[in-house]
């Protein structure tokens, strides 16, 4: 019979060093994630107003601004946010990309694609 023997200390520090990693990338992905989340709520949110056609593009970028920030996304680019008006439609799109350096010189790049649309009566 052979002797079993346990984890080599190499294989507990490579195992170690992909959890952290791991670990490291969940926790600046998922905020990213999160932020996104809100943003499509306060779209939804904005576009459920019974008036949104009627409101100026500046008055619906306004209560955007207004809804992020009291839902605490801060930093949102609001050149993002695009509002069409086109054959009795009044569309709304915000594609962005956010970034965050994980290590060093090694980033994650995450893109987002968040749409409405209504009717304008």
């Amino acid at each position: 019979m052979k002797n079993q023997k346990g984890a080599s200390g190499l294989t507990i520090l490579v195992i170690l060093f992909l959890a952290a990693s791991i670990l490291t990338i969940v926790m600046k992905v998922a905020p990213m994630f999160f932020d996104n989340m809100t943003v499509a709520k306060v779209l939804e949110d904005v576009g459920a107003q019974s008036d949104i056609a009627e409101l100026s593009d500046d008055s619906i970028i306004s209560a955007f601004s207004k809804r992020l920030t009291i839902n605490n996304v801060r930093g949102f680019d609001m050149k993002k946010l695009v509002i069409g008006r086109d054959d009795g439609m009044l569309t709304i799109d915000i594609n962005y990309e956010t970034r965050d350096t994980i290590f060093k010189n090694i980033d994650v790049i995450v893109s987002f694609e968040n749409h409405f649309e209504t009717k304008a009566q």
